[in-house]
């Protein structure tokens, strides 16, 4: 299934360049590769890799008479991400999989598309990031986590349990 409301968000990765050779000099908007998920690809999948998705909504801001402005938090967390040195081993791999946009749908039907981006990344033995939004993030994030999980006897994933496990605990904590 095809994702809509769907777009690439690669130019906020950008900064200061040390060095173009050397990985220890690397700075994260130097290491984080683009991940099309309407695209099928073949990844390089190194030991760990995690994938960020943004998630561009306010609405449940809104309902909840909060402070509007979350639908910009994605690209802005990856604007200041952009200049992190990469103090990691080189088999860790960071994708960009771009925004879930809902500015022209409801809440609901943005939560139910940020799950299809949770689950198909996933599917791709990423760790996933949902960046952005309002409390409205932890559903979409958990239906994806749900449907990727879900005990099918006839389904053909290779399911890592690990990774479902990180991924629970890390909304849990944040």
């Amino acid at each position: 299934m095809r994702l809509t409301n769907y777009v690439a968000a690669m130019d906020c990765w950008k900064g200061r360049v040390d060095s173009t050779t050397d990985y220890d000099a690397f700075r994260w908007h130097q290491w984080v590769q683009p991940l099309d998920l309407n695209e099928v690809t073949e990844i390089e999948n190194g030991k760990l890799g995690f994938a960020f998705i943004g998630f561009c909504s306010e609405q449940g801001v809104k309902r909840n008479k909060g402070r509007i402005g979350t639908a910009l938090a994605p690209d802005f967390i990856r604007t200041q991400m952009s200049n992190f040195p990469c103090t990691f081993s080189q088999e860790v791999k960071f994708y960009d999989a771009g925004n879930i946009l809902c500015e022209e749908i409801c809440m609901e039907e943005g939560q139910r598309l940020l799950g299809l981006a949770v689950e198909k990344i996933l599917d791709m033995n990423l760790f996933p990031i949902v960046l952005g939004g309002g409390h409205e993030t932890t559903f979409g994030h958990f239906q994806g986590q749900f449907g990727w999980y879900s005990w099918v006897p006839a389904s053909p994933r290779k399911r890592n349990p690990w990774i479902w496990a990180l991924s629970i605990l890390t909304r849990i904590l944040i």
